[in-house]
């Protein structure tokens, strides 16, 4: 961990420990590939919500970040994208982070393999439509694209360009809407102090980051699914 940090840069570290589903996760499995295009970090002010992020900074050392979170081992660095550097003195107790819609996913619909269980097998055709899947008997799940669906989505999320401008309210993505912002609690906060700047780690948990909705596995009824994200600092 030490190595990972020692020009400071904001590294992903990746946890991909599969956790015992609850009921909950029904119609969500697990990905062993889960590719993601990240084109800003933010942090953000005391006093942001899930909702809202107060004086965002930007601490992005790229626009342009694609990172395999699911084929990563525990602890390892999946990606560099910014830097604690950039980031003035300050309270911090969000993150923000913009990120394409689409996904490229390897993974199953259901926890365990049963007799309703689909397979990956086709890219969605665009942005507003769901993807196919195929039946696990006899088949391999396929690399394909994956989206985030428009509509109602929790209000730590919310359409945006690439750029990371808003183009939508909390908890909407539109159907135009080509990125989304992800805001996440820093938990405990975060202070930054002159010439001191901490190791971050952020942990996903792709155990449920394939979602499909029916039972018929060549139905569009796929698409990619939030994995479990945790922030921390050393």
């Amino acid at each position: 961990m030490k190595k990972i940090y020692k020009f400071l840069l904001f590294s992903l570290l990746i946890n991909t420990y599969f956790v015992n589903p609850v009921i909950s996760a029904d119609n969500k499995g697990p990905a062993t590939e889960y590719q993601v295009n990240f084109t800003k970090v933010e942090l953000c002010a005391k006093g942001s919500t899930t909702a809202n992020c107060l004086n965002p900074v930007d601490i992005s050392t790229t626009t342009d970040a694609t990172m395999d979170i699911a084929a990563v081992a525990s602890g390892a660095a999946a990606g560099t994208m910014g830097t604690l550097a950039l980031a003035p003195p300050g309270e911090y107790t969000f993150m923000q982070m913009t990120i394409n819609r689409s996904f490229t996913i390897t993974g199953q619909d259901e926890p365990t393999l049963g007799a309703n269980s689909c397979l990956t097998s086709a890219d969605a055709a665009n942005l507003t439509t769901l993807a196919v899947g195929q039946a696990h008997s006899g088949n391999t799940a396929a690399s394909v694209t994956l989206n985030v669906p428009p509509g109602s989505v929790g209000d730590h999320i919310n359409g945006s360009t690439s750029a990371g401008v808003a183009t939508a309210a909390a908890g909407t993505i539109n159907n135009a809407d080509t990125h989304f912002h992800f805001r996440k609690i820093i938990t405990g906060g975060l202070s930054l102090k002159e010439g001191n700047f901490p190791s971050i780690a952020i942990a996903f948990d792709v155990s449920t980051a394939v979602q499909g909705n029916h039972n018929t596995c060549t139905n569009a009824h796929m698409n990619a699914a939030e994995p479990t994200v945790t922030i921390s600092f050393q």
